[in-house]
């Protein structure tokens, strides 16, 4: 027998569309760090996140245990990867990992004869639990039918032995500051040289029980933490390492709330100075401890795309998920935080949770908009594998009506082991429940469409401007394009149309049906080139920032028309609102032509706009100002490498890219000439 045993883990990822999960494999990585620690003298590990990669070491290497994460977005990918690797080599042991698990034995013994090829799955946290499994398999000489016989329940472990579940407890790591760190051992390092987003955690845990969550669990309820010494020395470790990427995300669900967080975000802000990195920051915030929040912004300058998640503001919604929000007037002083640094404040909103309706969902859209909140990210209602929400027992209670469809960027077709495989992830959306009907639902989604284009990304923030004058609401605005299509030019008619019809079709009542669809030929190659199977919203997004000047016309004219309802149209405010929607093209659009620079001659001062009223610019009248309109040598170099790490040449990537990226960095400077 050879000294070592190879165990080769891996977090796959998609890639035959991109690469669709564009972070480090961080939960792969902790696991893997803490086997080497303690079982590191009888085993050689090695972890993965390219399929190709991994398929050239199991062929060389063929290793005796295979390990591979299951999310959402890569299960039947690791599934199919594992099925291949067993037929190559039938003696190797295939566990899974990941939160792709249910919490009930009965519904797990199904997903395991589902998916037969996985001998183990390991739930909750996986570090000790993997190591005491590897425990049980070397004292039984890695004999996988022994381990199963013997029954022995395995902490935070299932497997079916004699078509029998048996799942261990479910147990904590409460001194996660004892876990050994993927970054400071140089184990990541060598993904540093891809374009792939460093993502790291300073804490595990979630106070709040939220049931469309998979870390809603009452188990995961109280907080554990990192040292601080140990969280500045990674944060330093990559910033200094990091090469292509100007990202960082932190997995913390709660990040800011903590009095601890303070540090970390001075740690932040220290690299950013020092390294120019990082330049976007991205982490969940926490939903009270509000003072906090806003300390995290200050310090962050700019940096972190921060959120006030909402998901509904209706208070029985918000009662049937067991959710707790920020308060309104908190929301407003967030977005007002981040509105002079040109940074993104954003809520999240999700469609048909129960009790929803069009009129909640509309008040809901409403509030976060008018509160002033830059970016509203929209989801349908996904029934996550573990959560609350997906048991049979809710979906019943409110009616929900749950569709299968491809999951956007998660298809392609794999060569694995000389055979060939057609795979695609799956989730399930719910499309009306007992207050909210299939009709409205589709409403829903245009509005959350209109929403996307208009707001998020503050694309044409500035012509907002004169509704406050008003005291106009930006969503009733909104809403009025939506009800009035007299207004569309028939590229918008076309846009919206494309994309109602985009959300309706491809949407299947069971697993085996949406699995022997993608079977279908032609069906991978359609989603490949994005025929079919493309997020809807992104892409939609993305066809109407390539048609910027029909959708700032469209804006101008919704404007106009609610400008005369409420008594507050003349020829001066329209002089003014023509040279500003100039003044947003040309500073807004076409952001990949670079190089370019524009000469524009206004007689109104945009200097600062952000901070100005619209009787600030009215005032401003002159005889003409000459603006150049350019980007810096640093703005060239982020565009340059967010349009190549996303694919910004195709719809696709730029949908993922506006959505991912704080576009107010990339928006052309402007200096106002002498003249």
């Amino acid at each position: 027998m050879k000294s070592k045993i190879n165990c080769f883990m891996a977090d796959l990822t998609h890639t035959k569309q991109g690469v669709q999960a564009k972070c480090f494999p961080l939960g792969v990585g902790l696991v893997a760090e803490y086997i080497k620690q303690e079982l590191g003298n009888i085993l050689n590990v090695e972890i993965f996140k390219y399929p190709s990669d991994l398929e050239e070491k199991c062929i060389q290497y063929k290793p005796e245990i295979l390990a591979l994460s299951s999310y959402a977005w890569n299960h039947e990918l690791a599934n199919n990867f594992a099925k291949a690797y067993k037929s190559y080599n039938p003696e190797a042991i295939i566990i899974f990992g990941g939160p792709n698990f249910h919490h009930v034995d009965d519904e797990r013994k199904k997903f395991l004869l589902r998916y037969d090829v996985i001998d183990f799955f390991i739930f909750g946290e996986g570090e000790i639990a993997v190591v005491n499994l590897l425990h049980e398999l070397i004292l039984n000489n890695y004999d996988v039918n022994k381990v199963k016989n013997s029954h022995k329940y395995i902490n935070n472990c299932s497997y079916i032995s004699n078509n029998i579940i048996y799942s261990g407890n479910n147990i904590r790591i409460k001194k996660i500051k004892e876990m050994p760190s993927p970054y400071l051992s140089g184990t990541f390092d060598k993904f540093f040289k891809n374009d792939l987003i460093p993502l790291y955690e300073t804490t595990r845990g979630c106070p709040f029980s939220c049931t469309f969550c998979s870390d809603g669990a009452s188990i995961k309820n109280k907080i554990y933490r990192h040292t601080q010494e140990v969280i500045n020395e990674t944060l330093e470790y990559i910033a200094n390492k990091k090469e292509y990427i100007d990202s960082l995300i932190l997995a913390d669900l709660n990040f800011g709330m903590y009095n601890e967080d303070i540090s970390t975000c001075e740690k932040i802000a220290e690299t950013k100075q020092k390294y120019g990195y990082p330049v976007f920051f991205s982490a969940s915030a926490g939903k009270s401890k509000f003072e906090n929040i806003l300390k995290s912004v200050k310090i962050l300058d700019g940096s972190w795309f921060v959120g006030a998640s909402v998901q509904s503001t209706d208070i029985d919604v918000l009662k049937n998920i067991k959710r707790k929000n920020l308060p309104y007037d908190k929301m407003i002083e967030l977005a007002n935080s981040t509105k002079d640094k040109g940074s993104v404040s954003y809520t999240e909103i999700i469609l048909a949770l129960p009790d929803d309706s069009k009129i909640k969902h509309f008040k809901s859209l409403k509030t976060s908009i008018d509160a002033g909140l830059n970016s509203i990210k929209m989801f349908q209602l996904m029934l996550l594998t573990g959560t609350e929400m997906s048991g049979q027992e809710s979906i019943d209670k409110y009616g929900m009506s749950v569709k299968f469809r491809v999951m956007p960027g998660a298809a392609g077709e794999y060569t694995f082991f000389e055979k060939k495989y057609c795979i695609a992830e799956f989730e399930q959306i719910v499309v009306s429940n007992n207050t909210l009907s299939y009709e409205d639902y589709i409403e829903c989604r245009l509005m959350d469409l209109i929403v996307e284009i208009f707001i998020n990304n503050a694309t044409f923030y500035e012509l907002f401007i004169v509704l406050d004058k008003y005291n106009i609401s930006k969503f009733d605005t909104l809403k009025y394009i939506k009800d009035n299509d007299n207004l569309y030019t028939k590229k918008v008619k076309d846009i919206f149309n494309s994309f109602k019809k985009d959300t309706q079709q491809d949407l299947f009542d069971t697993y085996d049906e949406i699995l022997s669809f993608i079977q279908m030929k032609d069906i991978i190659e359609k989603h490949i080139t994005g025929e079919l199977g493309n997020n809807e919203i992104l892409d939609h997004k993305a066809l109407s920032f390539i048609e910027y000047e029909e959708f700032i016309d469209l804006l101008y004219r919704a404007i106009v028309c609610m400008l005369k309802e409420h008594n507050g149209y003349n020829i001066d405010i329209d002089k003014v609102l023509i040279q500003l929607k100039d003044f947003i093209v040309t500073k807004n659009s076409s952001l990949h032509n670079y190089d370019l620079i524009e000469q524009r001659v206004y007689n109104y001062d945009f200097s600062n706009i952000r901070t100005k009223s619209f009787d600030d610019i009215v005032n401003s009248k002159n005889e003409g100002m000459e603006y150049e309109f350019y980007h810096t040598n640093e703005q060239k170099a982020i565009i340059k490498n967010i349009y190549s790490s996303y694919a910004g040449n195709t719809i696709a990537g730029l949908g993922r890219l506006i959505q991912k990226s704080n576009m107010n960095i990339m928006y052309r400077n402007f200096k106002i000439k002498d003249t």
